[in-house]
């Protein structure tokens, strides 16, 4: 909530040493004071790690420009703040405790990958449960895709007509998968133009002793949206010894001919990086289910490298599962190797103030690790299949 303006107060009248001699005192006691309670404090209240005010939270500080405290002090914190969450039928009345064990922790927020606002609209938000699911589940946007989208990056080049566009359907590409490069040919009005030679030359970044030189790429298939294309083989990169971040490549696609009766030759630089990810989901192992109210997806993940992970997922229903319900997130800290559970849960309130009814369809399931740099991600599990005929009333 957006603090209102304060209206600055007149300073009142007086001689001005008056004002003086009261800001001085003011100082003194001021002073005084910071050092003689941290004194009684420390006499009465021994030093803890955090104060709480329920089970699992931190009091928010009185200091607005206290900085903001890191994801990985954060306490222990339940799935959702129980004191706000509707009691169900047959419910014990005994307080709430937090999971023996439970490593999860709060949640910064994060762009809604498949987010696409409308030119002039306005997002409405997670809507008013981010709180009450501490960050863990809000409203899907009414302007999400339904299809997974990947992050890419569409290069150009320069000196005018016409222009070579290059890109890779994702700038994530797992190890030992082909990278399938794509380029068009283009002038003003976006009209395909036919170069005499076109090729490719590529290498992982800073090895320009065993760069692949000039070598042609080859034509699109009929159908695609692309002119031509090149599958560069990512089997024999490997990440540096003893580590597992991703390895960058890249690349510069050549075009030249004559245009307009002139020569050209233009070059389009662009890269992507090779993925190494610490643990690998079993998309096979996902399973969806209604669980204490909620909705729930799970999946097994097979973990080499110990560390932090993060997920993510949407939750669709209505006819056709085309109408967005909410979406999941999750932060898993301290992950031991073996094949563990992860789970991520949908929001009961969410659904049930929806009025959107099953079948629901769970998609854009995305698993990555998040302590390195830049986060090494899972390929997204698209979609799960449809659940039963659920009614959003049935949650809570």
């Amino acid at each position: 909530m957006t603090r209102p303006p304060r209206t600055p107060r007149k300073n009142p009248k007086g001689p001005a040493p008056r004002v003086a001699f009261g800001l001085f005192a003011g100082l003194i006691l001021a002073a005084s004071a910071l050092v003689v309670l941290p004194q009684l404090r420390s006499k009465d209240h021994p030093p803890v790690e955090g104060h709480r005010t329920a089970p699992g939270r931190l009091s928010p500080s009185t200091d607005s420009t206290a900085p903001r405290p890191d994801a990985l002090s954060q306490p222990r914190s339940p799935w959702r703040s129980e004191a706000q969450r509707p009691a169900s039928p047959g419910a014990s009345s005994a307080p709430p405790r937090d999971p023996p064990g439970d490593i999860r922790q709060p949640i910064d927020e994060r762009p809604i990958p498949g987010f696409k606002p409308e030119p002039g609209s306005v997002d409405p938000g997670p809507g008013p449960y981010m709180d009450l699911y501490q960050g863990r589940s809000g409203q899907l946007s009414s302007y999400a895709s339904p299809k997974a989208i990947d992050p890419t990056t569409q290069v150009s080049s320069r000196g005018g007509e016409p222009v070579v566009l290059a890109w890779v359907p994702s700038i994530r590409v797992q190890a030992g998968q082909d990278a399938l490069i794509q380029a068009v040919v283009i002038d003003h009005e976006q009209k395909l133009v036919v170069p005499d030679s076109v090729a490719i030359n590529i290498a992982r970044a800073g090895d320009t002793k065993g760069a692949a030189l000039n070598l042609p790429m080859q034509p699109a298939p009929p159908g695609a949206h692309h002119q031509f294309e090149y599958r560069f083989p990512t089997v024999d990169i490997t990440p540096e010894e003893g580590a597992r971040t991703p390895v960058t490549v890249n690349y510069a696609i050549e075009a030249s001919g004559t245009f307009n009766g002139e020569h050209y030759d233009h070059v389009a630089f662009g890269s992507f990086n090779v993925q190494f990810p610490g643990a690998k989901n079993d998309p096979a192992s996902a399973t969806v289910q209604k669980h204490d109210g909620d909705i729930t997806v799970s999946f097994r993940a097979q973990v080499d490298t110990p560390g932090t992970y993060w997920g993510y997922a949407e939750l669709w229903g209505g006819e056709d599962g085309a109408k967005p319900v909410a979406f999941a997130r999750e932060r898993w800290e301290n992950v031991a190797r073996g094949e563990p559970t992860f789970t991520l849960t949908f929001g009961g309130l969410i659904i049930r103030d929806s009025k959107v009814d099953g079948p629901y369809i769970v998609r854009n399931v995305r698993f990555m690790q998040v302590d390195s740099f830049p986060p090494q991600e899972n390929d997204p599990i698209p979609e799960l299949p449809p659940t039963p005929a659920w009614h959003a009333a049935d949650f809570f």
